[in-house]
């Protein structure tokens, strides 16, 4: 099986050396790019281009800290892999940034896809080291993430900020928490025989993703608040749990435009005005695909005049 997927992999070399399989991902390239475009630019159309400019908040304020939190997730990837391999810090930064985009516009995972070929066009670091890393990070994330989520809830429940039962029955509750404690604790036991770094680096990259996350959820609450005012804190943080659930589901495309939806219809059963809570949560969704749509757009076409004809060397394990 390894012989004859080596074997594969050595056609593909051959084939990408040549000027035919040169210009084909040149045109691969591209063709990727106009579709990510155009599914972005469809999403916006879906929402409607007369609620796009309603929906945007007129407080300046939202717009730099929304764009600060946007941002957090790319900027503390390129810290974290910095400390592993060799990236430089420009071309690394819009690399994240793609996989951000990846990620939250298209389909869960499809950024660490992108990333591992960037890497290996990129990096002159052996495949494996660079498969092991984006594993190893991915892991340490889920950990980070999913551990936060039960803290979070946990503390809301206690303390009577949020109150689940009163919009999730119990089954459901209990099932969703014990979903999440079920994911922890399969990430702690599995993590620990999968993940190929030390305990030391581990740790380190697991603090980032730790403070990043903490960072992030307090700005989109205060970013919240700062919009609409006259909801209380404890609807705000009744809607953090829930885009938190919705965020530890895998593989599912454009997390937020559900989270939209979701809030919307939660806002239904809470003593708030739907359409408030509406607006401030499709405001942050637009706003989202306005700045995936300049970002990718710039960066692709910036790639797109001067393309690359060279190709990854495959190298045998």
């Amino acid at each position: 099986m390894l012989n004859k997927l080596k074997a594969i992999l050595q056609s593909w070399k051959n084939w990408t050396e040549t000027d035919t399989g040169k210009m084909t991902l040149v045109w691969l390239r591209r063709l990727f790019l106009i579709l990510i475009l155009a599914y972005l630019f469809y999403q916006i159309y879906e929402i409607g281009f007369a609620e796009v400019i309603a929906a945007l908040p007129r407080i300046p304020a939202y717009y730099v800290i929304f764009l600060i939190a946007y941002l957090l997730l790319p900027f503390s990837e390129l810290l974290i892999y910095r400390t592993i391999l060799p990236i430089p810090a420009k071309e690394g930064f819009l690399a994240f940034l793609r996989k951000k985009i990846l990620n939250t516009d298209v389909i869960g995972y499809s950024g660490e896809a992108y990333l591992f070929v960037w890497m290996k066009d990129t990096l002159a670091v052996k495949t494996k080291k660079i498969f092991q890393a984006i594993k190893d990070n991915t892991i340490i994330s889920s950990i980070a993430s999913t551990f936060t989520a039960i803290v979070l809830m946990t503390v809301f429940a206690m303390t009577g900020t949020v109150d689940f039962l009163s919009f999730i029955p119990p089954y459901v509750a209990t099932l969703i928490l014990g979903l999440l404690i079920a994911l922890l604790l399969g990430l702690f036991i599995f993590g620990n025989r999968l993940i190929s770094m030390s305990k030391a680096a581990a740790f380190k990259i697991y603090s980032i993703h730790q403070i990043r996350l903490i960072f992030v959820f307090g700005l989109e609450v205060f970013n919240w608040s700062l919009v609409v005012p006259e909801v209380s804190w404890s609807i705000w943080f009744t809607f953090l749990a829930v885009k938190i659930i919705a965020s530890r589901i895998p593989f599912l495309p454009s997390q937020d435009v559900l989270f939209v939806a979701v809030g919307i219809e939660f806002s239904k059963h809470l003593a708030v005005s739907s359409a408030a809570i509406g607006g401030v949560f499709l405001a942050g969704n637009i706003l989202s695909k306005i700045i995936s749509v300049v970002f990718f757009s710039a960066m692709g076409l910036s790639k797109l005049k001067k393309p690359s004809l060279e190709t990854p060397v495959i190298e045998e394990k």
